[in-house]
């Protein structure tokens, strides 16, 4: 597996390698994998990565990481509220994105 440099690049190595890739974050190499939601239905993922962005392509990256905000009342209606690269959040179903595991460094450089 190559070594991952950028997020970009990661979304790209998840699409070509399934669920696990290797990053250099910060000069560290890091594992990510993905992992099926285990989540309880008051927690909300802090990364997400976009798997269907039918009928929102313009709004929509697809393979690509976006941050969560926590948003308890989208929440119950089955929605993620995503941030997008201008800093705006927007509503959009959670089905659409599986969440990820990252360690804390790869997350600390993907809010940054």
């Amino acid at each position: 597996m190559a070594l991952i440099r950028s997020t970009a690049q990661i979304s790209s190595a998840i699409t070509r390698n399934g669920s696990t890739g290797i990053a250099a974050v910060d000069g560290v190499l890091v594992q990510f994998t993905l992992v099926p939601e285990k989540r309880s239905k008051n927690s909300t993922p802090r990364f997400v990565v976009c798997v269907d962005n039918s009928g929102y392509e313009v709004s929509l990256e697809l393979h690509k990481i976006y941050a969560v905000l926590p948003d308890p009342d989208a929440a119950k209606d089955g929605d993620l509220r995503i941030i997008d690269e201008s800093g705006e959040d927007y509503l959009h179903a959670a089905d659409r994105f599986v969440a990820l595991n990252v360690p804390k460094v790869v997350g600390q450089a993907l809010s940054s």
